[in-house]
């Protein structure tokens, strides 16, 4: 081979010199030699590093070697690092940085090729491409991300072809099989495309960013996003009626100044709590803004203004409050039923919606005949209702009074500043400086878009999907046999889902709990009936006269995504008191309350991750304002664009990022233009923003539309596991798999649970391998027997101390346990789990095919393909009390008594086992009741037999 025209390479020594010439000639080299570690380039301050000792991870540690044909026939071995090395010294662009992304799929082709143990040939093109799509290696070794880098970043570089190029120029034919072509690559890129992430190789090539929040962190921000919303729900849709209606109202009888912007401001103090005092006065002087009288009056009038809406509203937006609903199910003792929210729930909607008390009280009387409850003690209500009440007694006049007790007190002119005050520093997490007016009204539509962003929590749709209004929402009578009785009324949205059926509405079924969500956030813009529930109402969108369009629509939803983000990494509670944890001073060492349930390492780590790319979002973000430069008003973005096209931006930490992660190419676009940036097309410096913010957030988690998307997917799966998230107690526990079944029918949403189910499983799988030997796991049943089997026959080590295990340890276990797994279902009492082979053992097989359909509890909590955790002991306890109840009651037929007692000794087994302080009173409270039916059902039973003996 020759290395240029002047040097003939035919032994190994010339062949690592000359490229150890080529590495080090680099115009970004910086240190490193051909079998060293690591190493590293860098341009415009900025380091990157490639880190060779990545390779002794274990799926990239091997003894395999690669035969080099130099010179015509003279053959040069390498071991892996120096065949690695080489490769990316060919693959690496001159003029570039070389990105580290093109090392990752050097990399993942290097794992490929390992696991086979021989050549990647056609066949296994799927399987690379998918780990190329899906996972990464970092110092901890190889993980699922939960972000699909851009097409660019990933396969603009033809990393593949080239790799299999460099196999041809050295005759290399054990590496890759050199007859894959483009073609072969574009068609199997774009199945694992649509399979894993839903869109298409043509979609992923126009860019943007297909991040995925992931479950653990997407349902923790769910669950801010549900703080946010209903703790400020009542104070911030008063205080957008009182903004948006008192102006117009004080027009009918005062003469207005014509700038509203002192008005304006005066009015916003109030409504944080401002007291009119003369130094309150001196900041609003009267004789420039607004006549005396008009001055004097309008505290008067706002305090009116708001204390008659607030009290006009504040029943109805308590009832509809997850916590008064919670509240409300521990007060009666109905804690171990998922469906006792949706009946409070359905009565709310009946009383304050259908203004219908009959149509509640029908509804309270059919759950009653149809649940029989063993009452919990219960220390809620006991200034309400004595201790122990009878749940089936209740009348539905006695249900609305203690609804409104746990409602705010009715405001008057003595407390209302209280009340103000309170409520607008509990909006600003504790900051009660007083704001201007457009900060006050950007605080409050925040409240709002966590609202709109809890929708996409909830429903899991594209972002084009969320043009409906509430007139679109049509709700019918549940005539479901077997769940009406709790879930009295089904909601449908008739809409468009333009991706599958264009023009054509469909009907799509939300829950109850979605519907109200529709409500309040209508109610909190102000918005008709007819128009967009979701967005605020735009004049220029002309909503009144059409639907919004699929574009129109997604931008307005990509528009809320996301506004409380940053919010969510500063002041989520739990992120809080992981501080105060962590700090000397404190003496805590867990966390309580609400989130005792949580794990605190995980917790750790996920606000430590978000932290560390906090900066990057706040840049992006901070871009997207707006400054009048030349008389014309352009976004900061344009501004530092046009700067950096002679120089740096003026802004510092902008010009920091854009040094460190615009790539090279934009860099070179941007200054090869001959106009200044602000003067060129306002589409192309659109597209050209946009492209330059997704490099910046290159990897990052962060919400979108379609990140909710795989969020709800995973939600559905693991809505047992564990109780943390608004997003799982409140939308999800209560569903049938009726519901569900009716997402899956669509392709899209088919190949979106393909994926969640790999996701879920893996994540599920590591979960149990980290608490395998912990002295009280929460999780329990054949499925745990199967993993402890498993490791006892490959003589794997466990250990207490998880550090001790690498992620890579931790992945491949997990990997080698799922990939026998053929079905993953979840329920409220377990999680099926069948392995291969053993499809004979599961309790609902027939004829040698299992019947996941058929779970129930009598077949589930004893079978070998369970897997049972702390978050399914309510399921358990509320499929056992109508037995128990029916054995106690000498309701129960001879043939059913064995039965019920092998199901009584398991549930009553199991339970014991995931007892943990979240669920241990409803445990200890149904244990005697399930040892008075076991002794109960004997009785009977052996009364039967000797009756006919």
């Amino acid at each position: 081979m020759k290395g240029n025209q002047y040097t003939v390479i035919s032994t190994k020594e010339e062949l690592l010199s000359y490229y150890n010439k080529l590495l080090t000639s680099h115009p970004s080299y910086k240190s490193g030699v051909i079998g060293g570690e690591a190493w590293e380039f860098s341009k415009r301050g900025y380091t990157q590093t490639i880190d060779f000792k990545w390779l002794r991870f274990p799926e990239l540690a091997s003894n395999i070697f690669y035969d080099l044909e130099v010179d015509g026939n003279n053959i040069i071995t390498l071991d892996t690092k120096q065949f690695v090395q080489i490769l990316m010294l060919e693959l690496i662009d001159r003029n570039k940085v070389p990105p580290p992304q093109y090392y990752q799929v050097v990399l993942q082709l290097v794992m490929q090729r390992n696991k086979l143990e021989g050549r990647i040939s056609h066949s296994s093109i799927a399987g690379l491409l998918n780990a190329i799509l899906t996972t990464r290696f970092s110092d901890d070794g190889l993980f699922h991300t939960p972000s699909l880098m851009s097409h660019v970043i990933l396969f603009d570089n033809n990393t593949i072809k080239k790799t299999i190029d460099f196999c041809l120029k050295y005759n290399i034919d054990n590496f890759i099989d050199t007859s894959i072509g483009d073609k072969k690559l574009n068609v199997v890129l774009n199945n694992e495309l649509k399979e894993l992430f839903d869109i298409t190789l043509a979609q992923y090539k126009k860019g943007g960013t297909f991040n995925f929040l992931g479950l653990e962190t997407g349902q923790l921000y769910a669950d801010f996003l549900a703080q946010r919303f209903y703790e400020n729900h009542l104070y911030s849709t008063i205080c957008l009626k009182v903004l948006n209606d008192i102006i117009p109202n004080l027009e009918h009888s005062h003469q207005l100044p014509k700038k509203k912007k002192s008005l304006n401001t005066l009015i916003s103090s109030l409504l944080q709590g401002a007291e009119f005092t003369p130094k309150f006065k001196a900041a609003f002087p009267s004789k420039r803004t607004m006549s005396g009288e008009l001055y004097r009056v309008i505290p008067n009038v706002v305090n009116k203004f708001f204390i008659k809406h607030f009290n006009d509203y504040r029943l109805e937006a308590s009832a509809f409050n997850p916590q008064t609903i919670e509240k409300m199910v521990e007060g009666f003792g109905l804690a171990a039923r998922y469906d006792a929210s949706e009946l409070f729930r359905s009565i709310a909607i009946c009383r304050f919606h259908h203004k219908d008390d009959d149509e509640a009280e029908r509804i309270l009387k059919r759950y009653q005949e149809h649940v029989k409850v063993i009452i919990e003690d219960s220390t809620d209500f006991n200034a309400i209702l004595p201790t122990g009440i009878d749940f089936t007694k209740v009348s539905i006049q006695s249900l609305y009074e203690i609804m409104d007790s746990l409602a705010p007190p009715k405001l008057n002119k003595k407390n209302v500043k209280e009340y103000l005050s309170a409520s607008y520093k509990n909006l600003m997490f504790g900051d009660d400086s007083f704001q201007t007016y457009f900060d006050f009204s950007v605080a409050l539509n925040r409240v709002t878009d966590a609202g709109s962003e809890l929708m996409l929590t909830y429903t899991g749709w594209r972002g084009s999907e969320y043009g409906f209004s509430l007139d679109n929402i049509h709700k019918e009578e549940n005539t479901d046999i077997i769940d009406s009785a709790y879930i009295p009324f089904r909601f449908h949205v008739n809409w468009y889902v333009y991706k599958t059926s264009g023009k054509a509405r469909l009907n799509r079924e939300i829950t109850s709990c979605t519907y109200i969500l529709a409500e309040q956030i209508a109610k909190q813009h102000g918005t008709d009936r007819d128009l967009p529930c979701l967005f605020e109402f735009k004049q220029g969108l002309k909503f009144r006269d059409k639907a919004p369009n699929e574009v129109q629509a997604y931008n307005n939803t990509s528009g809320f995504t996301g506004k409380n983000w940053q919010a969510f990494i500063t002041h989520y509670k739990p992120f809080v008191d992981v501080d105060v944890i962590d700090s000397k001073l404190s003496g805590y060492k867990a966390l309580t309350g609400h989130y005792r349930s949580v794990d605190l390492e995980l917790l750790r780590e996920i606000k430590t991750n978000l932290n560390d790319s906090l900066s990057r979002y706040e840049v992006v973000e901070s871009t997207k304002g707006s400054k009048e430069t030349n008389g014309e008003r352009v976004t900061l973005s344009t501004v530092y664009f046009t700067e950096l096209q002679n120089g740096q931006a003026s802004n510092s930490e902008v010009s920091n990022m854009y040094n460190k992660y615009m790539s090279e190419s934009s860099l070179q676009w941007l200054r090869s233009q001959s106009k200044p940036f602000r003067e060129l097309d306002e589409n192309v410096r659109k597209k050209f923003t946009k492209t330059v913010n997704d490099e910046i957030r290159e990897g990052l988690v962060y919400p979108t539309p379609h990140s909710w998307r795989h969020v709800w997917a995973e939600a559905v799966l693991t809505r047992y596991e564990g109780d943390i998230g608004a997003v799982i107690r409140h939308n999800f526990k209560h569903m049938s798999h009726r519901f569900f079944m009716a997402y899956i029918r669509d392709k899209a949403d088919a190949s979106l649970f393909t994926r969640a189910k790999r996701t879920a499983l893996n994540n599920l799988v590591q979960k149990r391998l980290i608490e395998l030997e912990d002295e009280n796991p929460n999780y329990v049943g054949g499925f745990n027997q199967f993993i402890k089997k498993t490791l006892s026959l490959r003589n794997v080590r466990i250990v207490k101390n998880t550090d001790e295990l690498t992620p890579s340890e931790k992945r491949l276990l997990a990997e080698q346990i799922s990939g026998r797994v053929i079905h993953f279902n979840t329920d409220a009492f377990a999680n099926c789990l069948p392995r291969k082979g053993k499809e004979g053992q599961a309790k609902c097989n027939q004829y040698g095919d299992i019947r996941p359909q058929d779970a129930c509890i009598q077949f589930c909590i004893g079978c070998i393909n369970a897997d049972i955790n702390s978050g399914h002991a309510k399921g358990i306890i509320q499929r056992i009390t109508p037995m128990i109840i029916s054995v106690l009651d000498n309701a129960a037929a001879p043939f059913e008594l064995p039965d019920h007692i092998d199901t009584f000794h398991l549930a009553k087994r199991r339970l014991v086992e995931i007892c943990d302080a979240a669920n241990k009173k409803a445990i200890d409270n149904i244990i005697p009741h399930i040892d008075k039916a076991i002794d109960k059902a004997k009785i009977c039973l052996e009364e039967f037999v000797h009756e006919f003996a």
